[in-house]
């Protein structure tokens, strides 16, 4: 689908930043909405699950801002190799993956993960993508306030709260654009990389962040595990979802805030091709 999307993009001209706005404003938002209304889950392992999925995100974090500390990154490359190491592809790869491997039990737990982790991605990752411009730290932290995914959120978890009912026409609508989002942003994956034909700082850069993703991942989420008391399936649910490739909504990021987008696609591209061989082991290890 991303090839195909960037072959067709590139013969008709079609340009990539009107399509990743609309991933970022309407897409994705519908998808955080009508998943957040359609998930149950106990409210004691929810909320050990959060604190699981966040102390990756934060230990991923740190440890690519240290990588860039050593390599000597400007602001954009920091940002980008952050965003490349926390946004983990934990929808259209970790869903059925974690399926595959652990039944529904495991897919009941990556549910919950992807929609932490997209409300991370869209709030802790915003603030990381906008560390990419020249605003300050105050830009930094407030630009997820302007972020509609956030919203979507907030209403979806109100509507929950007080059991109220969308009128069906609404819902249809809802759920029509979030089956949708993902194809989408798997096009729109397709037309960055095929789109950008020069070469991105340095293979060093996107190794380093591949490393970080594919590799440090799955140990921060065992690490994690350990210190939230999670064990049995779902903790190794947690760590082979943990252990997903850069997913493609880093390269909306970076677009939208201008981190680096040639360098993040290209990771998004090279950790998914080399997660074949690292969840391979992943799984055999787990299961």
């Amino acid at each position: 689908m991303a090839a195909l999307g960037g072959l067709i993009g590139r013969r008709a001209g079609v340009p990539v930043r009107p399509l990743s706005a609309l991933v970022f404003r309407l897409f994705s938002p519908a998808l955080i909405f009508h998943s957040l209304l359609t998930i149950s889950i106990e409210r004691s392992l929810a909320l050990r699950l959060v604190g699981v999925i966040a102390g990756v995100f934060v230990l991923l974090s740190i440890a690519s801002f240290m990588v860039s500390q050593i390599l000597g990154h400007d602001r954009q490359t920091l940002a980008a190799v952050a965003l490349c190491s926390a946004v983990t592809n934990s929808g259209n790869m970790g869903l059925p993956i974690a399926k595959l491997a652990f039944g529904d039990e495991g897919l009941k737990i990556a549910v919950v993960m992807y929609v932490v982790t997209a409300l991370l991605t869209y709030s802790a990752g915003v603030v990381i993508a906008s560390l990419a411009s020249e605003g300050t730290t105050r830009q930094a932290f407030v630009a997820p306030f302007k972020v509609p995914t956030l919203w979507a959120a907030a209403f979806a978890l109100v509507l929950n709260a007080n059991d109220w009912h969308l009128p069906s026409a609404v819902d249809t609508v809802a759920a029509t654009l979030a089956g949708a989002s993902i194809p989408v942003m798997l096009v729109v994956l397709g037309l960055q990389v095929l789109e950008r034909s020069e070469r991105t700082e340095g293979a060093r850069d996107v190794a380093s962040a591949v490393v970080l993703r594919l590799v440090g991942a799955p140990l921060a989420a065992w690490a994690a595990t350990l210190a939230f008391a999670v064990t049995g399936v779902t903790q190794r649910t947690l760590i082979l979802t943990s252990g997903m490739p850069t997913a493609v909504m880093a390269s909306v990021l970076a677009m939208q805030y201008h981190a680096k987008p040639a360098l993040v696609s290209r990771v998004v591209v090279i950790s998914t091709l080399v997660s074949i061989a690292t969840l391979t082991v992943l799984v055999t290890i787990l299961t």
